[in-house]
């Protein structure tokens, strides 16, 4: 957007904070939709290779980038309705497509099947999260480590 024209491209601030979210998002649904949906690898292997795939753009940066809906979310989701909505939907597509992912892993035997899929899911983007804001704190990539090695290495095992 040249100087001078944001106001012609965007209503608002909000307006373009929106669009970023969006933008972001769909970045990230694309990869991850496609990573889940890899027939070469089990339903549990595809869901790791999930998060790898954030751990592995998080390393890239240093350790100092992070998830920007994350980010966004502990920072403005209380300033703006329509910002807090804009990462509502996208956080919410993110949980489904892990709730998915969780589904076909226990259809597999993969996972425990008595755990129910949807809470499943939010436990696990709540602690990746919370592992990724750890990472950014050290600059270090060992909490993303250790989520996985936690969720992968036996605490989701059936």
């Amino acid at each position: 957007v040249p100087k001078g024209s944001f106001y012609h491209y965007f209503r608002s601030k909000e307006d373009f904070g929106v669009e970023v979210i969006k933008r972001y998002w769909s970045n990230g649904r694309q990869v991850l939709t496609d990573l889940l949906a890899d027939e070469n690898k089990t339903p549990i292997e595809r869901l790791e290779a999930f998060f790898r795939w954030g751990r592995d753009r998080q390393l890239e940066s240093g350790c100092r980038q992070g998830c920007l809906l994350a980010k966004l979310g502990t920072e403005i989701s209380d300033f703006s309705d329509d910002l807090r909505q804009a990462l509502e939907e996208s956080t919410g597509q993110w949980l489904e497509l892990l709730e998915k992912g969780i589904l076909a892993a226990q259809k597999a035997g993969e996972i425990d099947s008595r755990l129910p899929a949807k809470r499943l899911a939010e436990f696990l983007w709540a602690a990746w999260e919370g592992a990724s804001t750890r990472s950014l704190i050290v600059q270090d990539p060992a909490p993303l480590d250790g989520f996985l090695d936690l969720a992968f290495g036996g605490l989701l095992a059936p």
